[in-house]
């Protein structure tokens, strides 16, 4: 690893393994059940998957090799 002023260090190398899950996503909210004729429905209900995440990037300071 070597940071952006140029000072490095060695790391033993090292293994990691990722069992994946495939997690079912949770669906919440209570929909509307009535609608008036001639007029747009809309319900929005909300979503989450535990197993996908938003990857944050690296630090400035991080130059991996």
């Amino acid at each position: 690893m070597t940071d952006k002023s140029g000072l490095s260090a060695s790391l033993a190398a090292f293994t990691i393994t990722v069992t994946n899950t495939n997690d079912a996503p949770t669906i919440t909210g209570t929909a509307t059940t009535t609608a008036a004729q001639g007029t747009n429905y809309s319900s929005t209900p909300a979503a989450t998957k535990i197993d996908v995440f938003s990857k944050q990037p690296k630090g400035v300071w991080l130059i991996s090799t």
